[in-house]
Order: structure tokens, then sequence, then C-alpha cells
């Protein structure tokens, strides 16, 4: 495994995942350059409906940008090529309480083939077109593939 502690990430969010009121998360949208465009990662979502992005509460003391790659590495084995750009964020409920998703890209280096929920959820690369119809679009996934496209200089054609 790589080493995400290296990453120089400012924006630390102390304490802010416990308690009540909102429940923060970082969110990584993974993508590569292929020869025929861009492609984004996704990983399918833990009730095993659909597909998404790694995504999961940020730890005590720890950087949106680091659970980021946390998450991209437990999820689907990333190891990140390029530091990470912010995207931004998106917010939903689930289970009656705000989640407030802090979105990170990140250039994918290489993949593993083990990693630690490989055995929960499959990995599949999409190509941007693709990956917008795919996710869920009540959660403003669509949006937020969308804003990659400046990040990577791809035009979407749709």
């Amino acid at each position: 495994m790589f080493h995400i502690e290296s990453c120089h990430c400012p924006a630390f969010l102390p304490d802010v995942a416990v308690g009540k009121g909102p429940r923060y998360q970082a969110g990584a949208i993974v993508w590569q350059r292929t020869p025929v465009g861009v492609q984004v990662l996704l990983v399918e979502r833990s009730s095993g409906k659909g597909w998404g992005i790694p995504k999961g509460g940020i730890e005590s003391g720890e950087s949106s940008q680091v659970a980021a790659l946390r998450e991209a590495w437990e999820e689907a084995g990333v190891e990140p090529k390029s530091l990470i750009q912010d995207l931004g964020e998106m917010r939903y409920v689930k289970r009656n309480r705000d989640q407030v998703v802090q979105l990170h890209a990140v250039e994918a280096q290489r993949l593993f083939n083990e990693w630690p929920e490989a055995l929960l959820r499959r990995r599949a690369w999409f190509s941007l077109e693709d990956a917008i119809r795919e996710v869920d679009r009540f959660l403003g996934l669509e949006r937020a593939l969308r804003s990659l496209q400046p990040v990577t200089n791809f035009k979407l054609v749709a």
C-alpha cells in the first residue's frame, strides 16, 4: 500500500464528524486518461444496488483530502498519480441526517489487485458519459462528475 499520510493537505476538519448535525464525508472521483478519453472508476454501492464513488466519513483530525485518498484505497484499491483537486461538495439526506460530501478529483496511478473491501464490492472503469448515466442522480453525483471536465480538459459530447 502507498502512504496517504505523506500527502500535504490543508483544510483539516477536526472533530466535525462527531456528534449530531451534519455528517461530513469525503469522496474521491477517481479518473484516468486513455487514448479514447477520460474514464471514471466507480464502485458498487455497499447495498449492492448501483454504482457510486469511493466515499466515507472524515475521521477526527483528518483532512477531507486525506480521507478521500483513504476511501479510494479502502473501497477501490487506488494508488493516486497526482495531487488531488477539490471539486466542491454535494449534500443529501440519509436516515434523517444531512450528509455533506467534500469531493476531490484523484488521478489514478494504478489499481491494486487486493484491497481492503475487495470481497465486498466490485469496481469498474466507465467513460465519463457512461459514469454520469450510472450514478444516482439524487445524490448529486451527476453534477459532481460533470465538474471533473475542467480538471481533465475533456469535453462531453452529450
